[in-house]
C-alpha cells in the first residue's frame, strides 16, 4: 500500500463516495423532538465534536430520515 498523498479536491471524493444534503429545518420539527430516543446531530456536535444531545426523534421519524444517518468515517460539513 502506498504511503503517498494524492492531491484531489472535494467535489471528485464527494463524487465517488455518495454525498446527501439535509435533512433541513423542515424536516425536523420542534414538535417531532422527544426527551430520549435516536439523538439528533445540530451544528454544535460536528463542530466541537461533543456527545451531548439536546434533541431526539422516535423509532418513526428515524425511518423517515434514516437516509441521513451519520456513520463512522462520515464528514459532516456545516
Amino acid at each position: 500500500m502506498s504511503l503517498e498523498w494524492v492531491e484531489s479536491t472535494l467535489g471528485s471524493l464527494l463524487a465517488k463516495k455518495g454525498y446527501i444534503r439535509g435533512p433541513f429545518g423542515s424536516s425536523l420539527k420542534r414538535g417531532e423532538m422527544q426527551d430520549y430516543g435516536i439523538p439528533v446531530y445540530e451544528q454544535k456536535n460536528a463542530i466541537y465534536n461533543v456527545r451531548d444531545f439536546r434533541f431526539f426523534i422516535g423509532n418513526d421519524k428515524f425511518e423517515k430520515l434514516k437516509r441521513f444517518q451519520v456513520k463512522t468515517n462520515d464528514l459532516i460539513i456545516s
